[in-house]
């Protein structure tokens, strides 16, 4: 699997969610979740981008976004198609 886009209805990215996802590239995230949990993407060493459907003040507030690994690219104000 190397895209993901996720439903408008999770509000949560609970722990170990795609740990170990080897194979993701990118995924899109729905302004709805408001809470990354620490270990939601540990060695997801291939993930490069998150598409935001939210704006970059609305991706600042989710809570322990830090937890994000770095170099990551992420991009706000995405709209699903």
């Amino acid at each position: 699997m190397e895209t993901i886009v996720l439903s408008n209805q999770l509000t949560i990215l609970n722990q170990y969610t795609f740990t170990n996802c080897s194979g993701l590239t990118s995924i899109t995230i729905p302004n709805s979740v408001k809470k990354f949990e620490d270990t939601a993407f540990v060695n997801c060493e291939n993930l490069s981008d998150i598409y935001f459907c939210g704006s970059e003040d609305e991706w600042r507030r989710i809570e322990n976004v830090a937890s994000i690994p770095d170099g990551i690219r992420i991009h706000y104000e995405h709209k699903i198609m």
